[in-house]
């Protein structure tokens, strides 16, 4: 069984759909965020999800695997956080409508990350 260390309503579903079993362990690890390096800050923060969810597999003796991840979305060397409300949502769409913007995905799998980076435009 994998454990999705993740509340991600999008990843348990990407996972649902593959047919994979696994159960979803949110882990409360605080998020970093390098402000001149997306690539770090996604790969710090899906490990630090990943490590707390495997610690507590290994409490419990369990073998399951940890799947953790972090995205973040970057615009004119600025990282772009979840916004804390409807109008900071609403400015974020704003600065971002009409520009190409780049979205860096960092996966974690038991300890090893995979960096994705895709460049966006709407």
């Amino acid at each position: 069984m994998l454990i999705l260390a993740s509340g991600s309503p999008r990843r348990a579903k990407i996972l649902k759909e593959l047919g994979v079993e696994f159960r979803v362990e949110k882990s409360d690890a605080p998020e970093v965020s390098y402000p001149h390096d997306p690539e770090r800050t996604v790969r710090e923060n899906a490990l630090a999800k990943g490590e707390v969810a495997h610690a507590e597999t290994q409490r419990r003796r369990d073998e399951s695997g940890v799947l953790s991840a972090d995205t973040i979305v970057w615009f004119n060397n600025r990282i772009y956080g979840k916004p804390k409300d409807l109008d900071e949502a609403k400015e974020y769409l704003r600065e971002l409508s009409g520009n190409v913007h780049t979205v860096f995905t960092g996966v974690a799998y038991n300890g090893e990350v995979k960096i994705v980076k895709s460049d966006v435009k709407f």
